[in-house]
């Protein structure tokens, strides 16, 4: 087009029903995911208590190392739908 010097587009995305998870449905994804990492000893694993609320995931309970808490925050961060992940995890030595 001849003398156009810009052109600016505005789209909107309005996501569906399809794909989103209930806050029941996360937990669980990442409360298994969890429970599968296998860096993550599965004892540990289970002392980890999720919660998750709004799609916000709230990682409680204790692990033996920064190394573990790191862990389990990064395999939580893995499940569909979530919004982020907190982690609130105490330090057993």
């Amino acid at each position: 087009m001849a003398g156009v010097k810009a052109l600016a587009l505005e789209m909107k995305v309005k996501t569906g029903e399809f794909g989103k998870r209930s806050d029941v449905g996360i937990a669980q994804s990442a409360k298994n995911i969890i429970g599968r990492t296998r860096s993550l000893p599965a004892a540990d694993a289970q002392k980890i208590p999720v919660a998750v609320k709004g799609g916000a995931v709230t990682l409680t309970g204790t692990v033996h190392s920064w190394d573990e808490r790191d862990l389990a925050t990064r395999s939580a961060g893995a499940s569909a739908g979530l919004r982020n992940v907190v982690h609130k995890m105490s330090l057993v030595c």
